[in-house]
């Protein structure tokens, strides 16, 4: 039987408006949570807002998490999660401990009173962009190159890279960062500020993606993946994949299975063990896939395009 990419059902959240787009996606605590992010700082009242939803994109509620435009946002320990603003906090949330269908109701509540604020961290001197928790410790990334250390919502220390931060993934003692034509991999550093010890540079470009001990990312001359293999001498490269036609916007996946999405519209499924392609389906008429969620459970994504459509797409 050949797989297949199938469209479940999708949604617009709430009325179009130019500039503002869904640009941030979390699946987490078997639920979706949904931010748009603004040009605007007074566009409709969305600015700041996560919305919920289930499995199935039946809105579940939403809730004031930050006064200005939401960056990011990142699984926590256990049914927690972190989110970033450009008001430069990050906020640690706490999820309801009740089954998400008990939180539908009809009309969809205007605010979930049940998600509780568990600590604000403050100190970045310019927004986080990417947030990350590995290993019992939150990792945040901001467009001044700092890369701040959190343990327990407390600060331990902070790390220079001096070099924007579009997208971080940490692995192990490895931090891998990308502005926009390279890939910096450095080593954790210990002490409480200490500049990082850069390993190496691999030539290309974000979005980044980890499937065990392989670092994934976009040729920075092309649209092909880059596969290289994660090690403490060098970090050769494994292959090359080739499918999108137009620039890779976001990676989403497991260890085995992963989904990129494109700036077309393009979604393709891979197989990391065999290092194929699987299928692609073109999302097209929504636009530019500007984020993904995955949810290993439903073996679905979730892709938020223009026009604040989100779709539920399913290997079948």
């Amino acid at each position: 039987m050949v797989a297949s990419l199938v469209v479940q059902t999708n949604i617009q959240q709430g009325t179009p408006v130019p500039w503002q787009d869904i640009t941030c996606l979390l699946w987490h605590n078997d639920r979706l949570f949904s931010a748009l992010h603004s040009s605007f700082s007074n566009t409709t009242g969305y600015n700041g807002k996560i919305f919920v939803w289930d499995k199935d994109l039946n809105a579940q509620g939403e809730f004031q998490a930050h006064p200005y435009p939401i960056y990011h946002m990142c699984s926590g320990p256990d049914s927690t999660f972190y989110s970033s603003a450009s008001d430069s906090i990050i906020c640690h949330w706490q999820c309801p401990s009740k089954p998400i269908s008990s939180l539908k109701s009809e009309p969809v509540p205007e605010v979930v009173s049940e998600y509780t604020l568990l600590s604000s961290l403050e100190g970045h001197l310019e927004p986080p962009c990417r947030l990350q928790f590995f290993n019992n410790r939150l990792f945040s990334g901001d467009s001044l190159g700092e890369i701040r250390l959190w343990e327990n919502d407390s600060y331990k220390g902070v790390m220079e890279t001096y070099e924007e931060i579009w997208d971080m993934i940490v692995i192990n003692k490895f931090i891998f960062t990308v502005r926009f034509t390279d890939v910096t991999i450095t080593s954790v550093p210990s002490g409480e500020k200490k500049a990082c010890s850069v390993k190496n540079t691999l030539r290309g470009r974000g979005p980044l993606f980890v499937s065990r001990n392989r670092i994934i990312f976009q040729n920075r001359d092309s649209f092909d993946i880059m596969i290289h293999l994660i090690s403490e001498v060098q970090n050769p490269l494994v292959t090359v994949l080739s499918g999108h036609k137009a620039l890779i916007t976001t990676f989403v996946g497991n260890e085995d299975l992963m989904f990129s999405g494109d700036y077309e519209g393009r979604v393709i499924a891979w197989d990391l063990q065999e290092l194929k392609m699987i299928t692609d389906i073109s999302l097209n008429g929504n636009g530019c896939v500007n984020a993904m969620a995955f949810s290993p459970e439903e073996k679905a994504i979730y892709t938020a395009q223009e026009n604040k459509v989100i779709t539920k797409i399913r290997l079948t």
